[in-house]
């Protein structure tokens, strides 16, 4: 009897032990899956760093005509990176946040030929921001939040050469004052662009040869004073058209196209003295429809014949407010005003031998007719009359 019951107990542990292995086996594939999984989200989470890791933005690094370039633009930057390369030359940052050019910012890129900091969020400019840049010669600051700045930024530039400000809401102050005088001496300063002041107002200080052609559209003052410009040529500001003060004092002005100012017409201000201009051209003034001051003075004015349009076209325009016009050559005239001269040029004549021809369609007559002119007090001629049909040979002087 006892045997019995040890059977049925060894049979019962015998069916239970295989159920306990396979659960056991179960919890065990559980485990082993979860790792799996665990280890394969691990792997996969690496994966995906390594592909963001890719994909954010680095600067690219060319080289071009021997010169390295560094182009950092729309990088999102706030300040420049310490891991960069030191040895280029030319540096893009243009479309970034950055708001703080803090000093020495840029020490150690003492190759530095040009600089791109335009379109950021630039408020201030430290002093010694630029410290070590000793060859750069383009500084690009348009498009930016300055309000002022001391002379004292652009002293460690010696070779600066090319340098735009523009587009920046300036605050007339005495530190901006400064800047303006430094970049202005010739002999400190060659900068070959210009200061966008305000509301579309241009300065150019510089030692310019000629007009420059990327002149902005929408200004209403321009400065081209104390440069060496000799010659206006045809349409030089034709893109300007909105210009009201255009200033070209101090230059070395010696001719004017007769379309140099064509376009212009809304000029209300014409600053052309302290030039080595003789004479104007026929129909140089003739767009300037609205100028009301035109300024003259201290140039070698030469009075003869030429000089006569300007004289005519002023009387024509009573509008029109002008000063320096005074005669320099010949001998007999020098100091003259050129007004009184133009009145004497006639008076030298007998007023019976006063004459002189026109052809134009509004008078009849032959192909050879003389025509008699009559002289006002003023010394302007009074309507022409007509004479028999004959020819006459008036010597002028």
């Amino acid at each position: 009897m006892r045997v019995l019951p040890a059977l049925l107990l060894l049979l019962v542990l015998q069916a239970v032990e295989p159920r306990r292995r396979s659960g056991a086996g179960e919890r065990a594939g559980r485990r082993a899956r979860a790792g799996e999984e665990e280890m394969g989200s691990r792997v996969r989470g690496r994966n995906r760093a390594a592909v963001n890791r890719r994909q954010t933005p680095q600067c690219k690094e060319y080289e071009e005509a021997g010169d390295k370039y560094l182009d950092c633009q729309d990088r999102q930057l706030t300040t420049v990176m310490q891991d960069w390369p030191t040895d280029i030359h030319h540096l893009l940052l243009a479309r970034n946040k950055i708001q703080v050019l803090r000093d020495n910012m840029f020490s150690q890129f003492t190759q530095l030929k040009s600089l791109d900091l335009q379109q950021n969020m630039i408020s201030l400019v430290e002093e010694q921001a630029f410290n070590g840049l000793s060859k750069l010669t383009t500084l690009l600051l348009q498009h930016n939040s300055l309000k002022t700045a001391s002379e004292e930024v652009l002293l460690p530039l010696p070779r600066l050469t090319y340098l735009r400000i523009y587009d920046n809401p300036w605050h007339c102050q005495c530190s901006l004052d400064s800047l303006i005088r430094t970049i202005q001496v010739p002999s400190k300063r060659n900068l070959g662009n210009y200061l966008h002041i305000g509301n579309y107002v241009l300065y150019i200080f510089t030692d310019l040869k000629n007009v420059p052609s990327d002149l902005p559209s929408d200004i209403v003052k321009m400065d081209l004073s104390r440069n060496s410009i000799r010659t206006l040529r045809p349409k030089q500001f034709l893109l300007s058209k909105d210009l009201k003060l255009l200033n070209l004092s101090s230059n070395s002005l010696q001719k004017i196209d007769t379309a140099a100012f064509a376009g212009l017409l809304y000029l209300r201000e014409l600053d052309l003295s302290n030039n080595s201009l003789q004479y104007f051209q026929y129909g140089v003034l003739e767009d300037l429809y609205f100028l009301r001051t035109l300024s003259l003075g201290y140039n070698p004015w030469i009075c003869d014949y030429n000089i006569h349009y300007l004289v005519y076209w002023l009387k024509h325009h009573p509008g029109v407010s002008y000063s320096g016009l005074v005669c320099s050559d010949p001998p007999e005239f020098r100091g003259w005003r050129v007004e009184d001269y133009v009145k004497t040029y006639n008076g030298e004549c007998p007023k019976e031998k006063q004459t002189d021809f026109d052809t134009s369609p509004g008078v009849q007559g032959g192909e050879n007719e003389a025509q008699e002119v009559v002289v006002t007090e003023g010394g302007l001629p009074r309507p022409i009359k007509e004479k028999p049909n004959r020819i006459e040979i008036i010597r002028l002087n």
